[in-house]
């Protein structure tokens, strides 16, 4: 039997449209699998330990324009009554705004979902350890000892912030536990 190796192949594409030139940075292309909609917070609710109550924080299916760009994100944040649990949800689609500095990217290339998630997903959770490549959990507590875990699944990213406590080392047992046990159930709630 033959082993084939099968990778994604970054490639530019120009695109030539009313005598103008536009990028387009293709690093996979978006198929079914990507994703499309935001779960809803009640769905993530029955993910958590004690399946407490969340509130929607913040439910925005489409962003507002930046700078005359569309920020091509949709964003769910949803938290307890006391704002010590918290889930957050990001899905990206294909743009040229770089969210990180909330301008075009320097290559003025649209890039895909996938790439943009990645790079979020790299942006908000520095100083963190890395349980996978795609799975991430704070080392130290923020906040009032809140663990927080990231994880990337294709073009979204998704975040749970979970109280924990005790001693430096303790916490980050506790934090890698959550982001081993709490955060695949939470994950698969929110993107299937």
């Amino acid at each position: 039997m033959r082993r084939r190796r099968w990778g994604t192949a970054a490639a530019v594409v120009v695109v030539a449209a009313a005598g103008t030139t536009t990028a387009l940075l293709v690093t996979g292309s978006a198929d079914a699998s990507d994703y499309k909609a935001l779960p809803t917070c009640g769905k993530l609710a029955g993910a958590l330990p004690g399946q407490p109550a969340l509130t929607v924080v913040n439910d925005a299916p489409t962003q507002p324009p930046e700078h005359g760009l569309d920020p091509a994100f949709m964003d769910l944040q949803c938290a307890t009554a006391d704002m010590q649990g918290y889930v957050a949800v990001d899905i990206y689609q294909a743009g040229s705004l770089d969210l990180g500095t909330a301008v075009q990217y320097t290559d003025k290339a649209v890039h895909d979902g996938r790439s943009r998630a990645k790079a979020e997903f790299v942006r908000r959770s520095p100083g963190s350890k890395s349980l996978s490549a795609d799975v991430r959990y704070s080392a130290a507590p923020t906040g009032n000892s809140i663990c927080t875990v990231y994880s990337l699944k294709r073009n979204a990213v998704a975040v749970l912030g979970i109280p924990a406590t005790g001693s430096l080392d303790q916490f980050e047992a506790a934090c890698r536990q959550i982001a081993e046990n709490q955060l695949p159930k939470v994950v698969g709630a929110a993107l299937g």
